[in-house]
């Protein structure tokens, strides 16, 4: 659950919210842009209340957002993909004020210590179907994320 005590100890000592570690990580954001053919995607930290992104691509400032206003909320809450072709008709991103500029959204889970601390995301402007092997992809890319994670001297 996103609140659950054990799952906030771990996105804490992750170091998934330190800059050193978004240093580290600033490659993998780009090839999950690049590996998809995304127009941006995100390395993202969720703690019970916020979703902060990490690291972007394109490179520049990401605000941090309530969590509930973004699909790694889902990402935390369901510990799997959430896979949105037309974020205009679904059910989770139909409402969320990205919206009108991004139309499509494949996030999949970022693994600490068996918790879900974050999520890797891609968004297109376009509405499309986002095929199997983008999905497996990406799954790659989280994997490297938390095996970064995993290297990195833990943290209390």
């Amino acid at each position: 659950m996103i609140d659950d005590a054990e799952r906030l100890q771990a996105l804490r000592a992750s170091g998934l919210l330190d800059k050193d570690t978004a240093a580290r990580l600033d490659h993998l954001a780009f090839a999950a842009a690049r590996l998809v053919l995304a127009d941006v995607a995100q390395i993202n930290a969720v703690d019970h209340e916020t979703t902060y992104t990490v690291v972007g691509w394109p490179p520049g400032v990401w605000p941090d957002k309530p969590a509930r206003l973004t699909g790694c909320w889902e990402i935390i809450r369901l510990g799997r993909p959430l896979i949105v072709n037309d974020a205009n008709t679904h059910p989770i991103t139909c409402n969320l004020p990205w919206v009108p500029i991004m139309q499509s959204y494949l996030g999949v889970p970022v693994f600490f210590d068996t918790h879900v601390v974050g999520s890797v995301c891609v968004l297109s402007a376009e509405p499309r179907t986002w095929k199997s092997m983008e999905i497996c992809a990406l799954e790659g890319v989280a994997r490297l994320v938390g095996m970064s994670l995993e290297d990195a001297p833990l943290r209390s």
